[in-house]
């Protein structure tokens, strides 16, 4: 999606809380989950299976981001990116002012965080709920303290279906989301003109679905948003502006108020710069 938005040469900067890493050189070759803790232990024997697995996560992501960058840079367009804790107001704050410093004041956002754990109401602790609803809900209030007097002309953030229907183990996930599209509609109200949409996506095919959740989207029947359509219609919502401020988007057929092919799009409420047809 990032790299879909590269295109248009824009400059990025990308907030994520994984610092990046020098991996060792014994998993340079080394470019599966298997391979990399296979060189791992080979280089670092003794290393239980919780840090083998931590460690070998860390190489994989870090990698994914450090190609981001470089597709980014490719494409055209100027990308910095920031390791930082959203849920941290001070990190948050720092991490924007310094991309301010050295490329002036902030015009878009778009809040795209989130984190899964997944477990029933009964099971699930406090720290499984901060886990979840604390990125997503304060990560999102803390960068707009931080860009309060940037002239914001673009807010995006991405919720979830859950958040308006639930879903089975996901009771924190399913409040995040629902408080970011209300957020979303009273950031459109204070803003306007600015755009402001929440984007309440259906499962992708990717990201955080992991194929053990692919499987039972499958199994139930459940289509699941290709990564290329999905940062298709994005782009389209960033050029839409005259639209409503929360969209629902799954996968499916072409509906005809849209363009990405394999994907269904309904949209809830209408911009305040909008006024409904007929009325005073």
């Amino acid at each position: 999606m990032v790299r879909e938005l590269a295109r248009a040469r824009p400059r990025l900067a990308l907030l994520g809380s994984t610092a990046l890493i020098e991996e060792p050189p014994a998993t340079h070759d080394a470019y599966d989950d298997a391979a990399i803790k296979r060189a791992l232990l080979a280089h670092e024997a003794g290393l239980g299976p919780r840090e083998l697995a931590s460690r070998a996560r860390a190489i994989r992501v870090s990698r994914e981001i450090c190609d981001t960058l470089a597709a980014c840079t490719a494409a055209g367009a100027e990308v910095r990116y920031v390791a930082v804790d959203l849920r941290r107001a001070s990190d948050v704050a720092r991490a924007i002012a310094e991309v301010r410093a050295a490329w002036g004041p902030i015009t878009g956002v778009i809040h795209g965080a989130g984190v899964l754990v997944d477990r029933r109401i009964d099971q699930t602790t406090d720290d499984d709920f901060d886990a979840v609803f604390a990125p997503k809900v304060e990560g999102l209030r803390n960068v707009l303290d931080a860009t309060a007097g940037d002239p914001l002309t673009t807010l995006i953030v991405f919720s979830s279906i859950a958040g308006r229907l639930g879903n089975e183990g996901q009771v924190a996930y399913a409040m995040a989301n629902a408080v970011l599209a209300k957020v979303a509609a009273s950031e459109a109200r204070r803003r306007a003109p600015c755009l402001v949409r929440a984007l309440d996506w259906g499962p992708w095919n990717g990201g955080m679905v992991t194929p053990a959740l692919a499987r039972l989207f499958t199994k139930l029947g459940v289509a699941m948003i290709e990564p290329a359509a999905g940062a298709g219609l994005l782009v389209e919502e960033l050029r839409a502006r005259e639209l409503a401020p929360e969209v629902i988007v799954v996968a499916g057929a072409l509906d005809p108020d849209r363009r990405s092919p394999g994907l269904r799009r309904r949209r809830h409420g209408r911009h305040p710069s909008h006024p409904v047809p007929g009325a005073p």
